[in-house]
C-alpha cells in the first residue's frame, strides 16, 4: 500500500498493491497507474490528472476540486467512481467548461443498467434552472434525435412514464408517454420541410397507445390521428356548458333506396330520396347513444315511404316504427337512453 504525494510521477513498476491515497494540492501528474486495483482521493486540488483510465475503482471521501484537463476512466476499461459522503462537508467541484463521461452515471443509485443517467431520490428528484436576464422562453430540456441518414417519416423521441406494480418490487410497467415525432403529413415525402407533431399515449396493463395528437397545423385530435379541424373528436363529448361563437356545421347523410336498410351513425341530418324505392332507416340502440338527435327528411315526391325503425323492442313515441310518406315532411327524434322520442 503506497501513498502518492504531490507532483509525483509514478510508474506501475514502482507500485506494489493498491494505491491507498493520492494526495492533492497542486498535483501535476500521476502517470501510468493503469493497472492499480483501486485508489482513494484525499481532499485537495487536482490539476491535469492523467493515467487513471484503467482503475477498477476510485473512491472519493471529502471535498475535492478537479482542475484543467482531468481524465478519469476510459471506454476500454470502464471506471467505477464512487463519491462517499462520509465527511461533515462534502463537495465535488469540476472547474472545467465541459465534463465528459464515457459510461453511465448513477446519482443516488448504482444500478444504471442500460441507462446513461440514472437519478434516484425522494421527491423532488431534479430541478432544471435557467438563470439569465433575458426575456422570452429559454430551453431547459432539449430532446434531439440524431439520425445517421435523412429523417424518416414517423421518427422521433419519447418521454416515457413508468411505475412498479408493487412498491420496491414487481414489474415495471409503462403507464403513459409523450412523443415528439417528425412527420411529412401535408408535404408528404419531403424530408426538407420540418413538420412536428405531439402524441399523447396512455393505457392499462403496461400497454399504451395514442389517445391524443396535436399536429403541425395546430389541429388537435382526440381518438383520431388525422385531425382536419382545430378540434376533432372521434367519440362522444360531454360539457356542462358550451359557448359557440360562430356557425355550427352538422354532418349530413343523403341516402337512396340503394342504401336501404340504412343504419344511422354519427350524422345529425339524414335526407332520404325514395324515388327509386322505399327506404328503411335503422336506429342504433338508444342505450348506446343517449341524448343523440337525428333530423330525418323525405326529399322526393314519390309514393314510396321512409320508415324509421328503432333497435329491437325499443319504441319511437311508443310505436315500433315511424313512417314519413309526404314529400318534405320531416321528424326530429332524440334518445333518452332507453327509447326514442319525436319532438
Amino acid at each position: 500500500n503506497a501513498d502518492v504525494s504531490a507532483n509525483a510521477a509514478i510508474s506501475t513498476s514502482k507500485i506494489s498493491g493498491a494505491v491507498t491515497s493520492i494526495a492533492g494540492n497542486g498535483l501535476g501528474s500521476v502517470a501510468l497507474l493503469n493497472t492499480i486495483s483501486n485508489a482513494n482521493l484525499t481532499p485537495g486540488n487536482y490539476d491535469n490528472i492523467t493515467g487513471l483510465g484503467q482503475l477498477t475503482a476510485l473512491n472519493v471521501n471529502g471535498t475535492i476540486t478537479l482542475n484543467g484537463n482531468t481524465t478519469i476512466g476510459s471506454l476500454s476499461s470502464p471506471l467505477i467512481m464512487e463519491l462517499t459522503d462520509t465527511a461533515a462537508s462534502f463537495n465535488v467541484t469540476v472547474n472545467a467548461k465541459n465534463l465528459y463521461v464515457g459510461g453511465s452515471v448513477g446519482i443516488g443509485r448504482t444500478d444504471t443498467g442500460t441507462y446513461r443517467l440514472l437519478v434516484a431520490a425522494s421527491s423532488p428528484v431534479m430541478q432544471l434552472l435557467v438563470s439569465d436576464n433575458a426575456t422570452g422562453i429559454a430551453p431547459a430540456l432539449v430532446y434531439t434525435r440524431d439520425t445517421a441518414s435523412a429523417p424518416q417519416n414517423g421518427i422521433g423521441v419519447q418521454s416515457l412514464f413508468q411505475a412498479k406494480t408493487t412498491f420496491g418490487t414487481g414489474a415495471i410497467k409503462n403507464v403513459a408517454a409523450i412523443d415528439g415525432m417528425f412527420a411529412w403529413l401535408g408535404d408528404a415525402g419531403n424530408p426538407n420541410v420540418e413538420q412536428g407533431v405531439l402524441i399523447f399515449e396512455t393505457g392499462t396493463g403496461g400497454t399504451i397507445s395514442e389517445k391524443m395528437r396535436l399536429d403541425q397545423n395546430g389541429n388537435l385530435g382526440l381518438g383520431t390521428s388525422a385531425p382536419s379541424t382545430k378540434l376533432e373528436v372521434a367519440g362522444t363529448v360531454s360539457a356542462s356548458a358550451l359557448v359557440i361563437n360562430g356557425p355550427i356545421t352538422h354532418k349530413v347523410a343523403t341516402i337512396t333506396n340503394a342504401a336501404s336498410p340504412y343504419t344511422a351513425g354519427n350524422e345529425t341530418i339524414i335526407i332520404a330520396d325514395a324515388t327509386s324505392g322505399a327506404i328503411a332507416i335503422s336506429l342504433p340502440a338508444a342505450a348506446s347513444v343517449p341524448n343523440r338527435i337525428y333530423h330525418i327528411k323525405k326529399a322526393d315526391s314519390s309514393a314510396n315511404s321512409v320508415t324509421i325503425d328503432p333497435n329491437g323492442s325499443e319504441s319511437l313515441d311508443g310505436a315500433l316504427t315511424k313512417i314519413i310518406s309526404v314529400q318534405y315532411n320531416s321528424v326530429s327524434i332524440v334518445s333518452d337512453g332507453s327509447n326514442w322520442w319525436v319532438f
